[in-house]
């Protein structure tokens, strides 16, 4: 795929769209053929046959977030296997990778960053906080206009944890501060729809991920270590915008919050990609006579994408062996192998 995109990038005008459509075409059905793959994919796929047995909508409305359960119920009604509705998902996170790739001037970069860390999650497995974190990466891009804040609210509406996320938009936001308080309003207001809707939902994870915890308040060393080493080059150079700034801090207090909360690894793993997105959407490697030169900040961030890059390979090539180890989740329902949808076990 990144082959794809390379000679997209490199070749004539007139050839990119080709390269481009063949690029969709692979994130598209890669994950929306998909079989038993991501654990998700086995809670979505009952949740679509327990609507299609005849649960009742409103309950299915007051357990998830609006936007994904509409797009759920639609599919249940009208198609008889959930194949279909993975297939439509993938479509449309497809869609937006494409268009943040367009946006990015770093695109080789940017992709095999996000094939290796995002692609897998995102489109495999945590279905609706992908989706709605990409939603929010394009409300980003279309700022100033005023669709950016109908995508702000649709990211929102998709997964709640947006929220954590979203002072990133206020603080690339270029408007007044009326307009920003106005913003804010809005938000707040989705967030008490969200909790009208769904509150019970909400407040039955808080308590499993925050206030049934019992683990003592550990420092994860390695989360510190390169925290601080990238906090250093973030301080240093002046010209780092607002937005990466946040995005950043919001990164690194989810990092070190996952040695209290497990949960965090979520948010640090959303506001990550939000500061990826930052990161490659101006220049940060420029060719010189003689070789390459890199914004400090790029040489800041590189180790921990490094990192990640490694101990994310690492799990999920390990990840059907500590499923069976540890007896958490389903190892049939692992990253690899990976497996097709007509050899799935339970569709």
């Amino acid at each position: 795929m990144v082959s794809l995109l390379a000679a997209g990038v490199y070749s004539k005008s007139s050839n990119r769209f080709f390269f481009y459509t063949m690029l969709f075409i692979f994130l598209w059905l890669l994950a929306g053929l998909r079989g038993d793959v991501g654990q998700d994919t086995q809670n979505y796929g009952r949740h679509f046959y327990l609507l299609e047995e005849g649960m009742p909508f409103l309950d299915y409305f007051s357990s998830i977030e609006p936007v994904f359960a509409g797009e759920m119920v639609l599919f249940s009604v009208l198609f008889d296997d959930v194949t279909w509705f993975f297939l439509f998902y993938s479509f449309v996170q497809a869609l937006f990778l494409i268009y943040i790739l367009k946006s990015v001037s770093h695109k080789i970069l940017f992709l095999f960053f996000y094939l290796f860390l995002y692609y897998l999650e995102f489109h495999m497995n945590i279905l609706r906080a992908g989706l709605a974190v990409q939603i929010f990466v394009v409300s980003l891009i279309l700022q100033p206009s005023r669709k950016s804040f109908a995508f702000l609210v649709l990211s929102i509406m998709t997964h709640f944890s947006i929220v954590y996320v979203s002072p990133v938009f206020l603080f690339r936001l270029r408007s007044s501060f009326g307009s920003k308080v106005s913003i804010l309003a809005v938000c707040s207001i989705c967030v008490a729809l969200l909790f009208v809707f769904i509150g019970g939902a909400i407040s039955d994870k808080f308590e499993v991920y925050f206030l049934s915890s019992g683990n003592e308040f550990e420092v994860p060393t390695v989360a510190f270590i390169m925290g601080i080493f990238l906090l250093v080059f973030v301080l240093a150079n002046k010209s780092v915008s607002p937005p990466i700034v946040v995005s950043f801090i919001l990164f690194f207090v989810a990092w070190i919050g996952v040695g209290k909360f497990e949960i965090f690894y979520r948010l640090y793993g959303l506001s990550f990609f939000v500061f990826m997105f930052l990161l490659f959407e101006e220049r940060v490697i420029f060719g010189r006579d003689h070789g390459y030169s890199f914004r400090p900040l790029f040489m800041g961030a590189l180790p921990i994408l490094i990192w990640f890059l490694i101990v994310i390979s690492y799990g999920y090539v390990t990840e059907r062996e500590r499923r069976v180890a540890e007896g958490l989740g389903d190892p049939e329902f692992s990253f690899i192998p990976y497996s097709a949808f007509y050899d799935s076990k339970v569709r």
